[in-house]
């Protein structure tokens, strides 16, 4: 009877990523019902996007601000003749850092 004991093992291995997988398919699926259609506003910004990659730098009231805004579009295939998928990578992002004043009180652990 060593056949059933080597095997307990590897059938609750394959039992494990079973759960994993379907609990990550659970999780997919409920991300996909909340976040709902995307906005038309957020659409047509993406889409207005020229091709490229664009940086901006500059200094405004005391801040430092960077913005980032790019566009890639390709169409990727396999082989020359067959199928493809069409790849539209649109993103925007800014990043703001400004000076705070220090806090009031005597130092450090002061509340």
């Amino acid at each position: 009877m060593p056949a059933p004991l080597v095997a307990a093992p590897a059938a609750l291995k394959a039992v494990g990523y079973a759960a994993a997988g379907a609990a990550t398919l659970w999780a997919i699926a409920r991300a996909r019902r909340a976040a709902g259609p995307r906005p038309d506003a957020e659409e047509a910004a993406l889409d207005a996007l020229p091709q490229g990659l664009d940086v901006t730098y500059g200094p405004e009231a005391g801040r430092a601000r960077s913005d980032l805004r790019g566009r890639w579009t390709r169409v990727l295939r396999l082989g020359p003749h067959g199928p493809g998928v069409a790849v539209d990578l649109a993103a925007m992002a800014r990043l703001r850092v400004a000076s705070v004043p220090p806090r009031g009180g005597a130092g450090r652990g002061s509340r």
